[in-house]
């Protein structure tokens, strides 16, 4: 283990997170003899991620601002010391954030034009947010709702919004899948935490309340 203490070879203590970060990484591994070499690729890639937060910010930001603005929110966000100093961990955080600013951008850019292409290339980066951590799960409500705008003010035609929709929760209920044959493998068998778990605390008011302070928390951490 990280901290020094016993290993846990069954890895029964570890935080779980998605297979989508490793999926990233394996052609390094791959590619690379020796795990160190791999390990530094793996670096390289945070740090070009954590480099692109600062031009897809200034972008984002420029939707709603003048130049000066936009550069210096961007700025800002790219110095945020979520973002420099987890580029030399092997962690999901930075692909998270790269990728979760790269989704509001295609958001704005499919409201304003809402070609197939640009849906498509929303969806897929959806789901790649959810293959790399589960805070993504709330994701697929976003982007329909952005469908359902789209299919009521007729920007595209309902069977298309559908089709997108339907598309979207298979792709989402794949990676689910695919992260439950890990836990299966033996990641963390003795936990019993499952996302589908998770969801049916809604059911209850104390439940609902602990997720919408969670999401508003998560919210202010990515946003921030």
């Amino acid at each position: 283990r990280v901290a020094g203490q016993a290993t846990s070879i069954p890895m029964l203590e570890p935080a779980h997170i998605p297979f989508g970060y490793g999926l990233m990484r394996v052609t390094a591994f791959l590619l690379l003899p020796l795990p160190y070499a791999a390990y530094k690729a793996g670096i390289l890639l945070n740090c070009a991620l954590a480099a692109g937060i600062l031009p897809l910010g200034y972008g984002l930001a420029r939707e709603f601002s003048d130049r000066q603005s936009a550069a210096v929110a961007a700025s800002v966000a790219a110095l945020y010391p979520a973002v420099f100093t987890q580029t030399n961990y092997l962690w999901t955080e930075i692909p998270f954030m790269f990728f979760f600013l790269l989704l509001a951008w295609q958001t704005l850019r499919v409201m304003r034009q809402p070609r197939a292409t640009n849906i498509a290339l929303l969806m897929v980066n959806a789901i790649v947010l959810y293959a790399l951590h589960e805070r993504a799960i709330a994701i697929p409500w976003v982007v329909g709702g952005v469908l359902l705008v789209l299919a009521f003010r007729r920007r595209i035609p309902p069977p298309t919004a559908l089709l997108m929709g339907t598309l979207l929760i298979a792709g989402f209920a794949l990676v689910w899948l695919g992260d439950q044959a890990f836990w299966q493998l033996g990641w963390n068998p003795g936990d019993g935490v499952t996302v589908a778990g998770t969801l049916g605390q809604l059911g209850s008011p104390a439940g609902s309340l602990a997720f919408l302070k969670a999401l508003a928390l998560q919210g202010w951490y990515l946003c921030a």
